[in-house]
């Protein structure tokens, strides 16, 4: 069984998006990974060569933006935990730090976007047709 790909304005929103995040992170994550202030390997080394990644697969999604979709939903689920985990609690404690509010417009800028962009129809109808052989 064939799937209709979604519609084109659909598919230029998904590539503009994947673009958006390899530019962003190209600018945010990759200059600290080219060219780390200090070789420790500590946490915050963990997050950069991760979120580094995830920005380098983000130019895949440029060129085939519907195979690149669980990308979007790592995205988009590692960002609600990050809210809900540790967001959410530092601002009900009253801790709110520049970083914070910096992290936490980030993600919710991604936990807005992403479910507008991401064709659920599509990915639903995808999953159903799929015949199990991956299973």
């Amino acid at each position: 069984m064939s799937l209709q790909s979604p519609p084109r304005w659909r598919m230029l929103l998904l590539r503009s998006f994947y673009l958006l995040m390899a530019v962003g992170g190209a600018f945010t994550f990759w200059p600290g990974v080219l060219q780390p202030e200090a070789h420790t390997g500590g946490a915050h080394t963990v997050v950069s060569a991760l979120l580094a990644t995830i920005t380098g697969l983000a130019l895949l999604g440029v060129w085939r933006p519907l195979r690149m979709l669980p990308l979007l939903l790592v995205e988009l689920l590692w960002k609600a935990v990050w809210v809900m985990a540790f967001a959410l609690p530092l601002l009900r404690a009253g801790q709110t730090t520049p970083a914070l509010v910096e992290n936490l417009f980030a993600c919710g800028l991604g936990l807005v976007l992403i479910p507008l962009i991401v064709p659920w129809r599509w990915l639903w109808r995808s999953w159903r047709a799929s015949d199990g052989s991956d299973a």
